[in-house]
């Protein structure tokens, strides 16, 4: 107490400095009795409380702070890029309140104690505050690898002006610096009266380990028997161990043909590679094929990975032209007779998606193989471009001439597509009649006389034939006959 004597004057008032400096944690009452000259005495009790300070570890991990081997917060292997948090709770025991500030670095030195932070892959939240009395913070500890390596880190709980007599796990070097209960000036790295005094100390242990993409199919091989100039559509799966988001780079490196067209829909295409990001643990790519020729076709594409492998998927497809359905393979025209014309259809339906160029055309060498042909077949039109699911009847006509029969073939040329053949037969045949007589002698008659004879003529053919019978006059000896 200060002052302990004095003297007042009528009306005269004073301040008295009363001060409270304990020794140890617990709770002190005192009876200030002031007395004057003339037995005069006031009462006046006095209250005050130790404190040392007492802040208490609260979760489950298993940390240990009273044992340096033990003082560590593993983070085991964690993928490049990612932002992996734990927590802890540190509860303030003691009743009065206490602020605080973090300290991260990389490389402990016992011999000083370091109170600024360094950069590093670690990072506590929140860095700074108060824990108010008998409160407790939750603090969040982020990880999060740049490169593939291990990395170490140490953190400080640094309290802030609390006299280092009333903490009693201060470090001996700063103890031996500041000297038993002294109250230092201000110390590096701290603001207030009190110097700054690392609290708590762990150490943070982690690896930063590549990312892996996986795709799901490699392969991926379309159904058979897909249409040309038709988009066609299937799906790729990448899948990712990292939560973090990892960039893509996709590019192909071999292609069949320049007609195979693969386009990746869910990327974006730049300068010849599709960029892209992976945010979800699985990603759906739509991927889109087209191809201009026939035949089977295969792309193989790179999946270059940020921070991580580098993995390949092969997409492999066959094509084939437009299909079509020919009702009629044989056209049989029969019986025919010889210099006549006769008419047959022929129907063709497009069964495909796309359009089919149809060119039909009669084989060129159709008479070394049965013969010489003096038939016609003449086919009208000879192309046609049918639509999808388009059907169209063309026209097949037989000139005939001589007797003979006729074998001929028509070939139907679907471009891109198959080769379709179509028989033409026709037997061509003349009429063949019989005549009983060649000779008709009426004899010697009158004139305006009528005389009647039989003249008896018989078709002996296969063809039902007309006949016209005309009569030729003729002038024998000056007398007319018929």
């Amino acid at each position: 107490m200060y002052p302990q004597q004095f003297y007042l004057q009528k009306g005269e008032g004073i301040n008295i400095m009363v001060m409270h400096s304990p020794d140890e944690p617990k709770e002190s009452t005192k009876e200030l009795i002031i007395k004057s000259v003339m037995n005069t005495e006031i009462h006046c009790q006095i209250k005050g409380t130790g404190c040392i300070l007492d802040l208490e570890l609260m979760n489950s991990l298993p940390l240990n702070l009273n044992d340096p081997s033990l003082s560590v917060i593993s983070f085991g292997r964690v993928k490049v890029g990612t932002v992996f948090t734990k927590e802890i709770t540190i509860k303030n025991k003691t009743c009065m309140r206490v602020c605080y500030h973090w300290s991260v670095y990389t490389q402990r030195v016992t011999q000083k104690i370091l109170l600024s932070e360094e950069i590093t892959p670690y990072c506590i939240e929140p860095i700074q505050g108060c824990f108010e009395a008998n409160g407790e913070i939750n603090f969040t500890i982020t990880f999060t690898p740049l490169l593939i390596e291990s990395y170490s880190a140490y953190a400080d709980l640094i309290v802030d002006n609390v006299p280092i007599e009333a903490i009693p796990k201060a470090p001996e070097a700063l103890k031996t610096l500041l000297g038993s209960k002294v109250s230092g000036p201000t110390y590096s790295g701290s603001n207030t009266r009190y110097p700054s005094v690392p609290y708590l100390t762990f150490e943070m242990k982690g690896y930063g380990d590549s990312c892996e993409v996986i795709a799901d199919p490699p392969i991926i091989r379309l159904p058979d028997n897909l249409l040309i100039f038709k988009q066609h559509s299937t799906t790729l799966t990448l899948r990712k161990n990292s939560k973090s988001h990892i960039k893509l780079k996709i590019f192909p490196i071999y292609k069949t043909s320049n007609t195979f067209n693969v386009q990746l829909d869910t990327f974006t295409f730049i300068n010849g590679h599709y960029i892209g990001t992976l945010i979800e643990q699985i990603k759906t790519i739509n991927i889109t094929i087209r191809s201009s020729s026939i035949g089977r076709h295969n792309v193989t594409f790179i999946v270059e990975v940020e921070n991580g492998n580098t993995l390949s998927f092969e997409v492999i497809a066959n094509f084939i032209g437009p299909k079509v359905v020919i009702k009629e393979n044989v056209i049989d025209f029969g019986l025919v007779r010889t210099y006549s014309q006769y008419q047959s259809q022929l129907t063709i339906q497009n069964i495909s998606e796309v359009d089919a160029e149809v060119l039909i055309r009669t084989m060129d060498n159709i008479d070394t193989l049965f013969g010489e042909e003096k038939g016609k077949v003449k086919l009208l039109p000879e192309y046609k471009v049918l639509s999808p699911l388009e059907s169209f009847t063309f026209s097949v006509y037989l000139l005939t001439e001589d007797c003979e029969t006729l074998k001929d073939c028509l070939e139907v040329n679907i471009k891109y597509g198959r080769v379709e053949y179509i028989w033409v037969h026709a037997e061509v045949q003349r009429p063949y009649v019989f005549l009983n007589k060649t000779l008709i002698d009426l004899g010697t008659t009158y004139v305006d006389l009528k005389v009647n004879s039989e003249l008896i003529l018989i078709n002996n053919g296969n063809l039902d034939t007309e006949f016209e019978v005309s009569l030729l006059n003729t002038l024998i000896v000056g007398i007319k006959r018929t």
